[in-house]
């Protein structure tokens, strides 16, 4: 009888530890807590920002959550979603002669460009075509800046080509004609009270 009771005992206790029902209730256990996942509370503010038509905080959560150690894929919807109205923007300010938002925004896009060759085929431009587009924005502004300054408005030019610097800080065109023109205005302010005189 003993026999028969443990092996019925044992055949009970298997069959609820494999369909993952407990043999025992009403006992107090450790109480589990759940953890915040950092990626759903992520995935959870993205969403509302994007909701809102906050796409540049949408990128700046996305950013911290990725530095916080979520990984592309565990957010890859709102990673597409940001990454896409992001190249979305730039193409539409870049259509309306916009280069300097379409700058910033083509390069935020690039600084969220996915790891993850999977990832990267959600996205509506490849990554070459986003580098081709900062410098074509770089390229617009330059030319709108040596307008400026073949017209005598030195001030002008070097305001346009500092729109550049906040999308592409290396554009050494730029950073050698703003040099120049700051110093051809600096040389015409001193010579100025001469003129007076």
């Amino acid at each position: 009888m003993r026999i028969v009771t443990f092996t019925g005992v044992c055949c009970l206790t298997l069959t609820l530890l494999f369909s993952g029902c407990s043999a025992v209730t009403n006992v107090p256990g450790p109480v589990v807590v759940e953890k915040d996942n950092p990626s759903q509370d992520a995935r959870k503010t993205i969403e509302r920002l994007l909701d809102e038509g906050s796409l540049v905080k949408a990128h700046d959560a996305l950013r911290d959550a990725l530095g916080r150690g979520a990984t592309e894929t565990s957010l890859v919807d709102v990673y597409t979603q940001v990454a896409n109205r992001l190249l979305g923007e730039a193409a539409r300010a870049e259509g309306e002669g916009h280069f300097d938002t379409a700058g910033r925004f083509y390069r935020m896009a690039l600084g969220l460009y996915p790891k993850s060759s999977q990832l990267r085929t959600t996205l509506v431009m490849t990554e070459e075509t986003v580098k081709l587009k900062i410098d074509e924005c770089a390229d617009e502004l330059m030319k709108s800046g040596l307008v400026a300054y073949r017209e005598g408005d030195l001030a002008e030019a070097v305001a346009v080509w500092e729109k550049i610097s906040p999308f592409y800080p290396d554009y050494s065109p730029s950073n050698v004609a703003i040099k120049t023109a700051k110093q051809q205005i600096e040389n015409l302010e001193r010579l100025a009270p001469d003129k007076a005189n």
